[in-house]
């Protein structure tokens, strides 16, 4: 090893028995190289249908049992291409973002946007307040 290269190739290593294309220039590891495998635009000629994809995202909120169910019925699913929309009024934060994980990596999600509120325990105060001075 001689000026920081190996007889393998370049200075990070060049020599690639995966087959993984190594690219500069953005994102990437600390080195500022991204991995890419060959077979990625293969791999993205494929696409799960909506209605399938939102199946496995009610499987996937069903199977967590850190969610409570009554914050899974308030929880509204809307997939559009691959893109799922996420949207409800829930009262606890962790279940919020247990919901995220447990969707941001299923297959055929494309996108994730997480538009579910927290609701504070000041204005579930005032929900039942209201709800009693109506009565």
């Amino acid at each position: 090893m001689t000026n920081g290269r190996s007889a393998r190739g370049g200075r990070y290593g060049d020599y690639n028995p995966q087959g993984y294309n190594l690219r500069r220039g953005y994102g990437g590891n600390r080195f500022g190289f991204v991995a890419s495998p060959d077979y990625n635009v293969e791999y993205r000629k494929w696409q799960l249908s909506d209605e399938a994809i939102e199946e496995n995202i009610v499987e996937a909120l069903d199977a967590d049992l850190s969610i409570p169910s009554r914050d899974k019925e308030k929880i509204r699913i809307d997939v559009n291409n691959g893109i799922v929309i996420l949207s409800g009024t829930i009262p606890r934060r962790y279940s919020k973002w247990a919901a995220f994980n447990d969707i941001y990596w299923l297959p055929g999600v494309v996108d994730l946007d997480n538009r579910i509120k927290v609701e504070t325990n000041k204005q579930q105060q005032r929900k039942q307040k209201q709800l009693k001075t109506k009565t």
